[in-house]
């Protein structure tokens, strides 16, 4: 029973943690500007709009992006 219950807290955990970071993102291309960034308590927090289309630290940013696409995909 243990066991159980700590597979449906981390599954709880990491559901949530992917949705927030999705909702977060969605929101910040809805709401952002490319050429605009947006201060807040004087310049203390910034908000830009920018992409990282490749995976972490920009790997794979050079590559075609179907290839990308299909590596990242089935390929992680």
């Amino acid at each position: 029973m243990a066991n159980i219950a700590r597979l449906t807290i981390l599954l709880i955990t990491i559901v949530g943690c992917v949705g927030c970071d999705q909702v977060t993102k969605a929101v910040g291309r809805s709401q952002l500007d490319y050429s605009k960034t947006v201060s807040f308590l004087h310049d203390t927090v910034r908000l830009q709009h920018v992409e990282n289309r490749g995976a972490f630290l920009s790997m794979g940013d050079a590559l075609p992006t179907q290839l990308r696409t299909t590596l990242f995909t089935f390929g992680g």
